[in-house]
């Protein structure tokens, strides 16, 4: 994982999609990673020092940029212990970060204090369910516990739905981000054979037992369960 981390940041630099912040961020969590035992090991990276993407190329008004706490145990059925893996995508043009209508005078005098309209207008995350919470083991919210600076529009305290998902760790996401924000160079990195091992080592690694349960689910459908309740009956 600390080898594919500098490998993924190496490339995501040199295609000019990251700030220079974000070099030594993630070099950093490589480090902390290698530190780790092999069979038990720790990824952070923290909120107000993200993995930060350039303005997107799909719309120049959207900044994305993630971070991550990912603990891995190879014991049990599932090598992934805990997963919380933060999308935010953050606005940078004023028509668009404040709301006259909606937006209290509040808003507009931080905005006018710090001399930016920076804002975050979309927050997901990949997330495991908790121990006795009835919800698909990896899934995919919504909103989540914004810091005061992202001044984001979701409220603090739904959460709910959770919407079933397979599990997706930093390498995934960022992939994900690729591909929607930066389509062109996406297109470019998928004929990168460095690009597509890297991605499916990831898959492969946090993907496989997830969709081997639930090919073993198909081919031996329960007859008072559905998918669904099975995967939510399941715990990491």
């Amino acid at each position: 994982m600390a080898t594919n981390i500098r490998r993924l940041v190496h490339m995501l630099k040199k295609n000019r999609l990251i700030v220079n912040e974000s070099l030594w961020v993630m070099n950093e969590a490589a480090s902390n990673v290698e530190s780790c035992s092999p069979d038990q090991w720790e990824l952070r990276v923290l909120p107000e020092k993200p993995l930060e993407f350039v303005q997107a190329e799909s719309d120049d008004r959207l900044k994305p940029d993630i971070f991550c706490l990912i603990k891995v145990a190879n014991q049990g059925d599932w090598p992934i212990s805990h997963l919380s893996v933060v999308l935010r995508v953050w606005s940078t043009r004023q028509n668009i970060s404040f709301r006259p209508d909606w937006d209290s005078e509040k808003v507009k005098e931080k905005f006018d204090r710090i001399g930016s309209y920076k804002r975050v207008v979309f927050r997901c995350h990949y997330d495991t369910c908790s121990h006795g919470q009835h919800a698909p083991i990896f899934h995919l919210q919504f909103g989540g516990k914004p810091r005061n600076d992202e001044l984001c529009w979701f409220p603090h305290t739904l959460e709910l739905p959770r919407f079933p998902s397979s599990p997706v760790d930093l390498i995934l996401a960022c992939e994900l981000v690729v591909a929607t924000f930066f389509p062109s160079v996406h297109r470019k990195l998928c004929q990168d054979g460095n690009w597509t091992s890297m991605i499916q080592e990831s898959e492969l690694f946090f993907m496989n037992k997830f969709y081997e349960v639930c090919k073993n689910y198909f081919n031996h459908p329960p007859q008072y369960q559905t998918l669904l309740d099975h995967i939510c009956s399941l715990m990491p």
